[in-house]
């Protein structure tokens, strides 16, 4: 039986969900993302700021729409204090925000307490602009190498004594000075301790002392203060409680498990944890040694940090799909809402935030189970009445030694539903490893819905339109039995789903490989300005025979195609007449091919979907218009990090990108930066949005792959 279970805290902030991050400093002033290093610019001028932030707004806001807590970068990686620090005059009472006598982390913190939103700390460890950070000697000259090695053979222990200024006690300094300071927090507490994991590399590098800073963190903000649970920290190490979710677009894998195992030095000292990093997703492990909370940080708009070019909401479809990919998927969802430069919320953030809350009140209002009877496949259990209550710790659960069971809920009607949630009882550990969704009409004839591994905190499924009167799950664990708390059935809000950016003017047309594979043309008749060939390639080869309106068009050998589902072939039409097409398949089929019919109009896309870029090169994106051309059209190109950021690619890759009549393509200049040894694969994308005098095509986003 697994035994690992969350604290109390880790717990509460399960069943919380949802908390925003506020990034507000010198980069909001800036147009600039990450890292930046402002040189000789004093704090004045990095902060020009001078009226008081206006943040009840947004504090109203978050509240409404169900946030429980806040997580403020009170500093980033630049090194500027939003708050009155005596250690340091790259602080706000060096500026001239109120008269510089101003505190917009006691601000934020006092309109936080008014809402009764719980506070998170965001203290970068990574300092640029602090000279103590990093080794030097009292000449200035390094004491590690651009390797991150101690020059001249020197013991580590040794640069430490040779180092003219201790940048961890500067550390210490700031944390003490915020977490003994009842001015800070909701009501003088921090709950969230953000340590962020990005740090200087090469001569610049610096080893945490993270033993005494969590003392300090848990001596000010834990049980040693007297509080009834210790603060939640996020990048600590060994001491990690809330851990990252391996990528800033807000989505965990489908198979999350919140255990991770810890990381042992050759003295058998733990100094990291491994959270099962897998393509941008940290997937936990079934058994671990500590309990991780996933947290998965996702942007309202396309940037941590407000900037006139990156101040578009997200639309609701997004965020829909943002919250059902985290939230749904087992974590808790950071979302991040910026303030501008004004101190201020926009006003379109604010509304769509509002209307995000709307849409999961009114999704999630009434639990259609409710009265349900409930059946089940095991004769000794615990409490199947619990799965219809509103309590967080009642369960239901067979008897001990049993690891599979089915749950029928009979409906006593027909109902209509939307979404099937279902919570394990995590304070107990968590240990489904499959579950099963099935509805039935008739308990004959049985449909399934979704099938898959994890459950953890919540799972929610979601099938527009689902009708039954019937709906089983099964649940399965490999060591210890399973336990649900709740389960509901739910109809979606109008707004609550997720739609893609593709114009509906483009139809998907599959074409049915055995049909293709007999060597025999496959004729369909299509309508539109454009029409596009698309296909996924296996290890099979062979030849695809295309025709157009009775014209053979240029065979296509797709063995050398790559694999992944591309474009084959796009035929321009020159009317908008019916076309004939022609397919055949040669030799071998491939596993999926289908037509895209452009109708009449203008489309903007990318050319592909996918980059792979070495580090340090550059390369143009093409971005066309597809169908008419005989007006201005314009889109706005989005860019959004992933682990890709500032850095590491020329971020100012945004804008509009404008086609003048008559033309139908247009270059967007990629440049990566080189790389350390090791580091990658990295990844950002690139969005169209915003488009006007055109609608978006088939390819709306490119992701843009930075290999090591």
């Amino acid at each position: 039986m697994n035994s690992l279970i969350p604290n109390a805290a880790q717990f509460q902030y399960h069943k919380e969900e949802l908390a925003a991050f506020i990034h507000f400093g010198p980069n909001t002033f800036h147009n600039v993302e990450w890292g930046e290093h402002y040189g000789d610019m004093s704090a004045k001028e990095v902060f020009p700021l001078k009226e008081k932030v206006d943040v009840e707004p947004l504090m109203a806001t978050l509240q409404a729409a169900g946030f429980k807590k806040v997580i403020v970068t009170a500093k980033h990686h630049d090194g500027f204090a939003i708050w009155r620090s005596r250690f340091t005059d790259y602080e706000i009472g060096h500026t001239d925000y109120q008269n510089g006598q101003g505190d917009v982390l006691a601000d934020i913190s006092a309109a936080a307490t008014k809402y009764g939103l719980a506070m998170g700390l965001y203290l970068s460890p990574w300092d640029i602009h602090e000279k103590s950070y990093g080794y030097y000697d009292q000449d200035g000259n390094p004491l590690v190498g651009e390797d991150g090695v101690p020059l001249l053979g020197r013991t580590w222990e040794e640069v430490e004594q040779l180092d003219a200024a201790d940048y961890n006690a500067f550390y210490m300094q700031q944390l003490e000075e915020i977490l003994s300071n009842p001015r800070y927090g909701c009501n003088g507490r921090f709950t969230e301790i953000w340590l962020d994991g990005a740090k200087g590399t090469g001569a610049a590098a610096q080893r945490y002392q993270l033993d005494q800073w969590i003392e300090t963190i848990q001596r000010y903000q834990g049980r040693q203060a007297g509080y009834e649970t210790d603060a939640l920290l996020f990048g600590a190490g060994p001491y990690t409680t809330v851990r990252w979710i391996g990528n800033e677009s807000g989505f965990a894998h489908e198979t999350t498990w919140a255990p991770a195992r810890l990381i042992y030095n050759d003295e058998g000292v733990a100094v990291d944890i491994d959270t099962n990093m897998r393509n941008h997703y940290s997937q936990g492990y079934p058994t671990g040694d500590v309990w991780t909370v996933p947290e998965a940080d996702a942007r309202m708009t396309s940037g941590w940090f407000w900037g006139p070019d990156k101040k578009r909401p997200k639309t609701l479809s997004e965020l829909t799909e943002i919250y059902l990919r985290s939230v749904g998927h087992g974590a808790t969802l950071l979302l991040n809402i910026p303030l501008n430069d004004q101190g201020k919320v926009d006003q379109d953030i604010l509304d769509r935030v509002s209307e995000f809350g709307r849409a999961l009140e009114t999704t999630f209002a009434t639990n259609l189970a409710q009265g349900a009877a409930l059946h089940t496949d095991v004769s000794h259990q615990q409490g199947v009445e619990n799965l219809l209550d509103d309590n967080p710790l009642t369960y239901w659960s067979p008897e001990e030694g049993v690891t599979e069971a089915r749950l029928t809920l009979e409906l006593g009607g027909l109902t209509s539903f939307d979404v099937v949630s279902i919570e394990e009882a995590i304070q107990e550990g968590q240990k489904i490893c499959q579950y099963q969704v099935e509805v039935s009409l008739n308990q004959a004839d049985w449909h399934l819905v979704e099938q898959g591994r994890t459950i953890g905190a919540k799972r929610l499924i979601v099938q527009h339109g689902t009708k039954a009167r019937f709906v089983r799950i099964w649940i399965k664990t490999e060591r210890g039995n399973p336990m649900l708390s709740r389960v509901g059935l739910y109809q979606a809000a109008p707004d609550f789903q997720v739609t893609t950016n593709t114009s509906s003017r483009i139809t998907k047309i599959p074409l049915v490989l055995g049909e293709l594979c007999d060597g025999q043309l496959r004729q369909l008749e299509v309508q539109g300005c454009h029409v596009r060939l698309m296909g996924e390639a296996g290890l099979s080869k062979g030849s695809l025979d295309l025709v157009l309106d009775g014209q053979a068009m240029e065979a296509l050998d797709y063995d050398a195609i790559s694999e992944g589902c591309q474009a084959l072939f796009d035929w321009p039409l020159s009317d908008t007449s019916s076309h004939t097409i022609g397919v055949r398949l040669e030799e071998k089929d491939l596993p999926y091919v289908y037509l895209l019919v452009y109708a009449d109009g203008s489309y903007i896309e990318f050319d592909q979907s996918h980059y792979s870029l070495a580090a340090g090169e550059t390369v143009s994106l093409v971005v066309r218009r597809i169908g008419a051309s005989d007006q201005r059209s314009e889109v706005y190109l989005e860019n959004n990090p992933g682990s890709a950021v500032q850095g590491d690619y020329d971020t100012s890759v945004a804008g509009v990108q404008m086609f003048e009549v008559g033309e139908c393509e247009g270059q967007i200049l990629v440049k990566t930066q080189p790389q350390p040894q090791g580091k990658g694969p990295l990844y950002f994308t690139l969005d169209l949005v915003g488009e006007k005098g055109a609608q978006l095509g088939a390819c709306s986003q490119v992701v843009v792959t930075i290999q090591s």
